[in-house]
């Protein structure tokens, strides 16, 4: 049997990012109830 090997290391979180598009693309902020969006994950 081998023996226990110690890892040390520090690992980054992943980063992660979430938009709110219009439908023809450009970034927007304020959104009302009906309006079309695209949501964009990265």
């Amino acid at each position: 049997m081998e023996e226990p090997t110690d890892l040390n290391n520090t690992v980054s979180p992943p980063v992660c990012g979430y938009n709110i598009a219009s439908a023809d693309g450009k970034p927007i902020q304020n959104v009302r109830v009906g309006d079309r969006v695209k949501h964009e994950w990265s």
